[in-house]
């Protein structure tokens, strides 16, 4: 963070950097079976070779780089207007995949007969999703060490979903 200015009319440049992880966020190895065509055992299902294995992600891990402006400008002896903006530049990555199995039944017994297995199809789902966050409002200041501060945030996710977030704050200093 960099200030340029007083405790009472500033304006104030940020840079940082945010990390999401919901915490179900883990990376499996799981078993791709050889591709191709099985006859059922007695009905039942074979045990179907084993290829290899690859590994898929479930959960949600994100990080975005972060800039930030922020600013003060009295407007009273006791009053002053607030600014604080926030670009939030998000990516998230799952690597995922998937195996077709086809099950195969005789229509008369309902009895499977034979399974067809496909190949193992890889995918990555990446998401780059920018967020925009406006907050000004008003600050009321007490005391040296009492402030109060309203604001009506406004952020706004493109081409998903915008939303105002109203917040009240209360300083003290120790």
């Amino acid at each position: 963070m960099i200030t340029y200015g007083d405790r009472r009319n500033n304006a104030t440049l940020s840079v940082g950097y945010g990390y999401f992880n919901d915490g179900d966020y883990q990376v499996n190895k799981v078993p791709v079976y050889v591709p191709g065509t099985y006859a059922a055992v007695n009905g039942q299902a074979p045990e179907l070779p084993i290829q290899g294995y690859e590994e898929v992600t479930s959960g949600f891990k994100g990080s975005a780089p972060i800039i930030g402006l922020a600013g003060q400008a009295k407007v009273g002896k006791k009053a002053s207007f607030i600014y604080d903006c926030m670009f939030i530049m998000g990516r998230s990555e799952n690597k995922d995949g998937y195996q077709y199995i086809a099950y195969e039944y005789d229509p008369s017994t309902w009895q499977l007969q034979q399974l067809s297995v496909a190949g193992w199809q890889d995918y990555s789902m990446s998401n780059n999703q920018n967020i925009l966050v406006i907050m000004p409002g008003m600050r009321f200041q007490r005391s040296e060490s009492k402030a109060f501060q309203i604001s009506l945030a406004g952020v706004i996710v493109p081409n998903e979903v915008s939303f105002p977030l109203p917040m009240a704050s209360w300083f003290y200093r120790f």
